[in-house]
């Protein structure tokens, strides 16, 4: 989003990162697969949101206002 605004100092707060990590893992790992049979349920796929937001945070940066 930093490349998109051209703006060095525009960061996401952690808490919102947390957020919406979390929205898509109940959505695509508890509602949908009850919703549609295409749509299944892994524990591996959690670990691997987790790891994406971890590696996010890792390589943008936190920093605390």
């Amino acid at each position: 989003m930093r490349y998109i605004k051209s703006d060095k100092r525009l960061k996401l707060p952690l808490p919102l990162q947390i957020v919406v990590t979390l929205l898509y893992v109940v959505y695509f790992e508890a509602i949908l697969p009850h919703i549609n049979d295409r749509y299944t349920a892994d524990v591996w796929d959690v670990v691997a949101y987790l790891v994406g937001l971890l590696l996010f945070i890792r390589i943008e940066g936190f920093h605390k206002k």
